[in-house]
């Protein structure tokens, strides 16, 4: 079977996050397959395809009769997921800049925290 050469000027990726949060456990495997199977994908469409991938394996395991997650769940998932996937060590933070227009997230303009900024100075005496 000929694979369809797929970039993101084709816009299947946007199909792809609308069926992702679609699935389920016994759909996941096909849903896999249909990202991966059918396309050679630019560096781009790999990308939005592992996303969707994510993205539905998060959704399925959500739609179980154990599932039902909160909120606080969906910001753990998150920053479980960037720290394992990206190696991240130490103190991080994924914000959103929109969010600084609340008022009550004033103490977010103020720059590094204290504990980030010791944290750092402690890195850097190591190096």
């Amino acid at each position: 079977m000929e694979k369809q050469f797929i970039t993101e000027k084709d816009g299947l990726h946007e199909k792809w996050y609308e069926q992702a949060r679609s699935q389920n456990l016994e759909t996941l495997s096909t849903f896999f397959k249909s990202l991966m199977d059918p396309y050679s994908h630019d560096e781009i469409t790999l990308a939005h395809a592992a996303t969707a991938g994510c993205l539905a394996s998060i959704s399925a395991i959500n739609a179980h009769p154990e599932g039902g997650l909160t909120p606080t769940q969906n910001q753990l998932i998150l920053g479980f997921f960037i720290r394992r996937w990206a190696r991240i060590e130490g103190p991080a933070k994924i914000m959103s800049w929109a969010g600084l227009l609340n008022p009550a997230n004033e103490a977010q303009m103020t720059g590094v925290p204290k504990d980030v900024a010791d944290w750092l100075q402690k890195l850097a005496k190591q190096a």
